[in-house]
């Protein structure tokens, strides 16, 4: 399996086992105004449940905030969510760390 912190231009495969999957990732960021970008596929249509982009907030009240949904298209088809972030100062660790996720709840059985 790739390491997302060694290659983060690398595909990474990370099948659902539970109720949804989760691809998270990190980057320092020197900036601070970016533009968050994730491309992938789903083999579970996002028409049939959505695909959710986020970011963690350490400002309180602390949590993960969603930035991107996408709510339509097939299965097995790139697609790309992004947002516009016009200041990171409330979203990075104290060492500068900015904390991502793009998550996906399982269809029901």
């Amino acid at each position: 399996m790739l390491d997302i912190d060694s290659d983060d231009s690398a595909w990474v495969l990370q099948p659902a086992t539970d109720s949804y999957t989760v691809h998270q990732y990190k980057d320092y960021v020197d900036i601070n105004k970016v533009t968050l970008t994730w491309i992938g596929q789903s083999n579970i249509a996002p028409s049939v449940s959505n695909v959710v982009l986020q970011i963690y907030k350490y400002a309180v009240p602390a949590g993960w905030e969603t930035k991107a949904t996408k709510s339509d298209g097939l299965a097995d088809v790139d697609f790309t969510l992004t947002a516009n972030m016009d200041s990171l100062t409330n979203y990075k660790d104290p060492s500068g760390v900015v904390t991502c996720r793009v998550y996906q709840f399982a269809a029901a059985g």
